[in-house]
């Protein structure tokens, strides 16, 4: 994989954070591969997602025109909370439960991030894996009340799939407790992140 600091990119990556959507298209033209290759960590539509935020709409149409898989762009793009360019991404042909590198959904991606906004877009696709945690991280109420019972057990289909910090570059912590208390306490934690 190329470095980021290859010569061979860098004007591709100038026009990107110019905004210069024409000499992006231009250098595109003359070498595609830079629209498809990863460089460094993350293709030019991926760096895209990065901060500083800003990429005029002109610009990522090239690259979402250009690259050839837009669904790790779309877990990036619900981290960085960037909903606008969730919708652009979907609107492409985006995969909502396509899982990025840590193995989570876009949706779980934002909803760990408390990326609200950007759930807001994803949500609309579905859970995908339904779980107590992310019902209640999403605000679908409705599906927290069928899911934990009046006694606050909660249903066996909801409680196999757990956050894991550590996908989201935070220091992985113990096992998680499979007990009802812990499951609808880290529901709870979820819910308010995500307020």
């Amino acid at each position: 994989m190329p470095a980021i600091d290859d010569p061979r990119v860098q004007p591709a990556l100038d026009a990107l954070l110019s905004n210069d959507a024409s000499r992006l298209r231009a250098l595109l033209d003359i070498d595609p591969d830079l629209a498809r290759e990863p460089w460094g960590d993350n293709t030019l539509l991926e760096w895209a997602t990065q901060p500083p935020h800003g990429v005029d709409d002109d610009v990522i149409d090239v690259l979402v025109e250009r690259s050839p898989s837009l669904d790790r762009a779309l877990n990036l793009a619900a981290c960085w909370n960037l909903p606008g360019l969730c919708r652009r991404l979907l609107a492409a042909g985006a995969d909502p439960t396509a899982r990025a590198d840590a193995g989570i959904t876009p949706l779980e991606s934002a909803a760990m991030h408390s990326s609200v906004e950007a759930a807001d877009v994803l949500i609309t696709h579905g859970l995908h894996r339904p779980s107590l945690w992310l019902a209640a991280a999403t605000g679908l109420t409705n599906e927290v009340d069928a899911w934990v019972g009046s006694d606050g057990r909660v249903t066996a289909p909801h409680r196999s799939h757990r956050p894991n910090w550590a996908d989201v570059g935070r220091p992985a912590g113990p096992p998680p407790v499979d007990d009802d208390a812990t499951l609808v306490g880290e529901a709870f934690v979820f819910a308010a992140l995500n307020a």
